[in-house]
C-alpha cells in the first residue's frame, strides 16, 4: 500500500486553502483601502482644506482614527464575548464585562474630544463641525450601498431614501 498518496493530497488541499484564505484576506483589506480611499477623498472635499490645513489635519485625524479603530474592535469583541456565553456567566461577570464596556465607551468619547481640542490648533472651529457632517454623511452613504447590495430576505425591495 502506497501512503505517500493520502498524504500529498493532504499537502495539496492545505496548499489550495491557504491560497484559498489568503485570496479573501487580501479580497477584504483592498474593500477597507477603498472604503478609506473614499472617505478621505470625500472629508478633502466637503471640508475644502487648503494645502497648510491639510499638512496639519491629516496626520491628527489619522492617528484619531487608528485609536478609534481599536476602541471600536475592542468593543465589538466584548460584545461578541457577552453574545457567546450570556447565559452562563456569573454576575461578577456581568459586573466586570459592563464596566469594560463603560470604560470603552469613555475612551472612545475622550478620544472624540481629544481629536477636537488638536484639530483646533490645526483648522477652523467651522471645518470642525463640518468634519461631523462629513463623517456622518460618508458613513450614512456607505450604509445605504451596503444595503442596496444586500439581496432582499422577505421579497421587498432593498430600503431607499
Amino acid at each position: 500500500m502506497n501512503y505517500k498518496q493520502p498524504i500529498m493530497k493532504n499537502k495539496i488541499l492545505i496548499t489550495l486553502l491557504l491560497l484559498f484564505s489568503l485570496n479573501i484576506l487580501v479580497a477584504q483589506n483592498e474593500k477597507k483601502e477603498k472604503i478609506k480611499a473614499l472617505k478621505t477623498a470625500h472629508i478633502t472635499n466637503e471640508l475644502d482644506l487648503t494645502s497648510q490645513e491639510a499638512e496639519k489635519f491629516w496626520p491628527i485625524y489619522n492617528a484619531s482614527e487608528e485609536k478609534r479603530h481599536d476602541l471600536r474592535k475592542q468593543l465589538r469583541k466584548t460584545h461578541q464575548q457577552l453574545e457567546s456565553n450570556f447565559d452562563e456567566i456569573s454576575e461578577q461577570e456581568a459586573h466586570n464585562i459592563l464596566t469594560k464596556l463603560t470604560d470603552l465607551q469613555n475612551q472612545m468619547h475622550q478620544e472624540k474630544n481629544a481629536l477636537i481640542k488638536t484639530l483646533k490648533t490645526a483648522i477652523p472651529a467651522k471645518k470642525i463641525i463640518k468634519l461631523k457632517k462629513a463623517e456622518d454623511d460618508f458613513n450614512r452613504k456607505l450604509l445605504m450601498k451596503f444595503r442596496d447590495r444586500r439581496p432582499p430576505t422577505d421579497g421587498k425591495p432593498p430600503h431607499r431614501r
